[in-house]
């Protein structure tokens, strides 16, 4: 309970610390015996001892810290993080001293998260528990089951919106970056508390992480595939780094550990097989050690995957409202000659719909179809354009491989029917959570900047420039 109690005394305390409202209470009361010796009156010093409580009241009453939040009657948000990678499941937590060791996990989940202490936060606080490995998510069905491929604790973190946020993990980010890319730094998870998990000596530990420059290659391109390692406890130690691909030792490495974080390449050049117009190639990176073995290995290879295409890559271009950037980007796209394009347009008041492309000319909805393209474009306001199905057809697509790019915000207009029926269905595909717009369309004024006159001078002053496009409204990302 110490540790419920210094949480809450976070979010809830004095504006002033207690030893100078003390020391405040002294000097008075000091200065109220003075008087009462001096002018003898009782009523004088009843007042005084009134002011006095008054004052008392005021500095030592409790203050909750909403930063930013102007509705101070709305208690503060506590997120919770829960680390569910694989790291915790390792068998080093435990709950009392003198109790036979647990998962990492489990003593989570017996100690922050059992009833009696949520119950005493949510006394405090309007408590989120969040769940993440690779990524987070706010239902914990599997909490009891750390299999998380990797630990992207900072990203979790940075994506993090509440008053003070309390982190139960083990620590290890495993987030590919190289050092210099740790810049961001959590701006919205308000006062942030770190509980680690695990044995307070660290265990010796071998991990890998492996990704591919490009995983989208025509036949005769080549890539390199990036293993990034990290140890701790074993400098000086041989290890060897092997890749493989579909189980076939194609490179070997060796390597020293004599640094705690390392990188290596290697350059492959997947082919196709005859007949063959898409094909996906497995790799598999591993790192074993020279001598000994691990306690833990779960996180010592990693698996990736290469898709390889013959042809021309098929993208498909969905514009309901068109503007100038959707025009440039389907005239990059149709004049490359990796690329052949179907574009989907609306045009008027009344949305009349044109379509560009092979399959256009046959009479074939490409809407339809979706599992003939390799890639899938959304401008905005796509609802007039497609029927209620389009939506499963997409999140089928994505599961199945294929692109999906949000190029203008949100493309469902939620004023519309169909439009909030699309956004609720494509929720699981999309790459954000989108809020509410907060520019409306906005127009151009002219006003004197002391510059002396220029192009514009001969125009009125705050004449309306109406040849200049608007300015598209801003949408906000909540997540």
């Amino acid at each position: 309970m110490n540790e419920v109690w210094l949480l809450a005394q976070s979010l809830y305390r004095p504006p002033i610390a207690l030893g100078w409202v003390f020391l405040v209470v002294l000097v008075v009361l000091f200065a109220a015996a003075l008087a009462m010796r001096r002018e003898r009156t009782r009523w004088t010093l009843l007042l005084r001892l009134c002011s006095l409580a008054g004052l008392v009241y005021l500095l030592v009453g409790p203050s909750r810290l909403v930063p930013n939040d102007p509705d101070n009657s709305s208690p503060p948000r506590l997120t919770v993080l829960i680390d569910t990678s694989a790291s915790m499941a390792q068998m080093d937590g435990a709950t009392k001293a003198d109790a036979p060791p647990i998962s990492r996990l489990e003593a989570v989940n017996e100690g922050w998260l059992s009833d009696e202490v949520l119950a005493e936060l949510r006394r405090v606080a309007d408590v989120d528990l969040v769940w993440f490995d690779e990524q987070a998510r706010t239902l914990g069905l599997d909490a009891d089951t750390p299999t998380g491929d990797g630990t992207h604790l900072i990203d979790t973190l940075v994506q993090t919106d509440a008053d003070a946020t309390l982190i139960l993990s083990d620590g290890r980010d495993t987030t590919p970056r190289r050092p210099g890319d740790f810049t961001a730094s959590p701006n919205s998870a308000g006062r942030v508390f770190a509980v680690p998990v695990g044995s307070p000596r660290s265990s010796p530990d071998l991990s890998l992480q492996a990704w591919p420059a490009s995983d989208r290659l025509f036949e005769d391109q080549s890539t390199t595939i990036t293993v990034a390692l990290t140890q701790q406890g074993f400098d000086g130690r041989s290890a060897l780094v092997t890749l493989s691909h579909n189980s076939t030792i194609i490179e070997r490495k060796p390597i020293t550990l004599d640094q705690p974080g390392m990188e290596m390449t290697f350059d492959i050049a997947p082919t196709l097989a005859p007949g063959q117009t898409v094909e996906a190639h497995s790799y598999q990176a591993s790192i074993t050690l020279a001598e000994g073995e691990e306690a833990y290995t779960d996180n010592n290879a990693e698996d990736l995957f290469v898709q390889v295409s013959r042809g021309r890559v098929r993208v498909l271009l969905i514009e309901g409202e068109p503007y100038w950037d959707t025009r440039s980007l389907a005239r990059l796209v149709a004049s490359h000659p990796r690329f052949d394009l179907t574009a989907v347009y609306g045009f008027g008041d009344q949305r009349r719909t044109r379509l560009l492309g092979e399959q256009a000319e046959q009479g074939i909805d490409p809407t339809q179809v979706l599992n003939s393209f390799d890639i899938v474009i959304l401008g905005q306001r796509v609802d007039r354009l497609v029927d209620e199905g389009f939506a499963q057809r997409l999140t089928a697509f994505v599961q199945d491989g294929g692109a999906v790019v949000f190029a203008r915000s949100e493309p469902f207009d939620r004023q519309s029917a169909n439009g909030r029926q699309l956004h609720e269905a494509v929720a699981t595909i999309s790459p954000v959570q989108w809020g509410q717009p907060i520019i409306g369309a906005m127009k151009v004024r002219l006003s004197e900047s002391g510059a002396g006159p220029g192009p514009l001078a001969n125009l009125q002053d705050e004449a309306v420039l109406s040849r200049l496009p608007g300015m598209l409204a801003a949408t906000r990302i909540e997540g």
